[in-house]
C-alpha cells in the first residue's frame, strides 16, 4: 500500500522504475499522507530528482505525548483531584484541538487561535489561562525529555484575567445562620466552617483526633476530594485556633474518635449532600443564597475587618502565597489611611514640645577694636 500507518505515524511508501520512495507525512493524518503521495508521484514522473534525505527523528503528536505526560509526570507530581482535573481538560479541550498535531508544529499562532476559540465558546480568561498553563507544562516536559528541541517551544502569552469581587456574609447574616438549630449535624458543620475557614474537603475530613480542646486548636492535615483522602490543597499541615463559641459547640458534640461530620450509611459526606442540607437551612431562616466556600471567604473577610494582620490570615487560611490573602486587605479598617495622617501629628507633637531649629550663636562684638 502506498499510504500506510507505521506505528503512530502515516507514511508514503512507493516504488517507481526500481527506486523506492518513502516519506513520513508532516501532518499525521491519512488524508495528508495521500496528498503527499500524489505530489511525490507527480514530481518523480515529471523527471524531478528527489534526493533521499536522512530519516528525521519522529515527533510525537500532542495526543500521543500528552498521554505519556499524564501517565508519568502528572500522576507522579499531582494529587488525585488535580490529576482528574488535568485529564478532563485534556480530554474535553486540548486533545480535540491539538491532538493530531506533531509537538513541534504547535506554534504561537495556533495557541492564539485556541485562546480565541475558547473565549468565543464562553470560557473565562482565568479558565483559558489554566489551559495554557497545562500546554506550557506539557511542552516544557517534552523539551526536558528531549522529545522536541527548545527552539520548538512556542511563547505562550496569558490573557489578562480580572479578579472577581469576593462575596461574603455580613455579621448579621452569620448570626442569623448560626442561630438555627434545626439540623444539629449541619448546624455544627456550618459553625465550624464559619469559625475556621476550612475548605469543604478539609471540613468533611476533619477528625476528633485533630482537635486539641485543651489547647483550643485544630490541625488541618487531611482533605477529601471526590471521595479520595489526601493532603490539604497547599500540601502543608496548618493549625487554626478554636474560638470560644466554637469550643462550646464542640464540647456538646464531643465524640471519642472518627470524623466530626458523619452521615449513617455513607463513607463520606458528598458535596451534593451538604449543599442540599445548606439550602434547606438558608431557606428556613430566610436568607440569601450562600454556599460552603463562601463561609471560607467570610472567615477571612471578618478577620480582616477586625484588623487581623494579613500574614496571620494567610497562615489560618493555608494560602501558599501572600497574594491570595491580599484579596482581603482592602477590608482592613481604614486600610493604609492612617499612614497619610502622620504629618499633622508630627507637627503637633513638635509644637507641644517647643521643638525649634537650633539658633545660630554669634560672637560678641569687641568695641575696643
Amino acid at each position: 500500500m502506498p499510504v500506510r500507518k507505521d506505528g503512530p505515524s502515516w507514511y508514503v511508501d512507493f516504488s517507481y522504475r526500481g527506486k523506492r520512495y518513502k516519506r513520513r507525512s508532516p501532518i499525521n493524518t491519512q488524508a495528508a499522507a495521500k496528498e503527499l503521495e500524489l505530489r511525490l508521484r507527480h514530481r518523480v514522473m515529471t523527471g524531478e530528482i528527489i534526493e533521499d534525505k536522512p530519516e528525521q527523528k519522529e515527533v510525537l503528536t500532542f495526543k500521543e505525548f500528552s498521554k505519556r505526560w499524564v501517565d508519568t509526570y502528572v500522576k507522579a507530581n499531582n494529587k488525585p483531584s488535580e490529576i482528574e482535573n488535568k485529564q478532563g481538560v485534556l480530554r474535553n479541550h486540548l486533545v480535540p484541538y491539538f491532538g493530531d498535531m506533531p509537538l513541534n508544529c504547535i506554534k504561537r499562532e495556533k495557541i492564539e487561535e485556541y485562546k480565541a476559540s475558547k473565549l468565543e465558546y464562553g470560557l473565562s480568561p482565568k479558565t483559558v489561562n489554566n489551559h495554557l498553563a497545562f500546554i506550557a507544562k506539557c511542552l516544557n516536559c517534552a523539551v526536558d525529555w528531549e522529545v522536541i528541541e527548545s527552539k520548538d517551544m512556542p511563547k505562550i502569552k496569558k490573557l489578562t484575567a480580572h479578579s472577581k469581587r469576593i462575596d461574603f456574609l455580613s455579621p448579621s447574616e452569620t448570626a442569623l445562620l448560626l442561630a438555627d438549630r434545626s439540623a444539629p449535624l449541619w448546624n455544627l458543620m456550618i459553625y465550624t466552617a464559619l469559625r475556621t475557614g476550612l475548605r469543604f474537603g478539609e471540613l468533611i475530613a476533619l477528625k476528633w483526633e485533630a482537635i486539641n480542646l485543651e489547647k483550643r486548636v485544630l490541625t488541618v492535615q487531611e482533605s477529601i476530594v471526590r471521595g479520595i483522602v489526601g493532603t490539604p490543597k497547599s500540601g502543608r499541615i496548618r493549625h487554626v485556633p478554636v474560638s470560644d463559641d466554637l469550643y462550646e459547640e464542640l464540647i456538646q458534640w464531643k465524640q471519642s474518635r472518627g470524623r466530626l461530620f458523619e452521615v449513617k450509611g455513607y463513607e463520606n459526606i458528598s458535596a451534593r449532600m451538604a449543599t442540599n442540607a445548606l439550602h434547606h437551612i438558608i431557606k428556613r431562616v430566610g436568607m440569601r443564597h450562600t454556599n460552603w466556600h463562601m463561609f471560607r471567604h467570610t472567615f477571612a473577610s471578618h478577620l480582616a475587618m477586625n484588623g487581623t494582620p494579613i500574614p496571620v490570615i494567610q497562615k489560618f487560611m493555608g494560602h501558599a502565597s501572600i497574594e491570595m490573602t491580599m484579596r482581603y486587605a482592602h477590608l482592613s479598617p481604614n486600610a493604609h489611611a492612617d499612614s497619610v495622617n502622620c504629618f499633622q501629628k508630627m507637627e503637633r507633637d513638635a509644637t507641644q514640645t517647643n521643638l525649634r531649629p537650633p539658633s545660630v550663636q554669634t560672637q560678641p562684638t569687641d568695641t575696643n577694636h
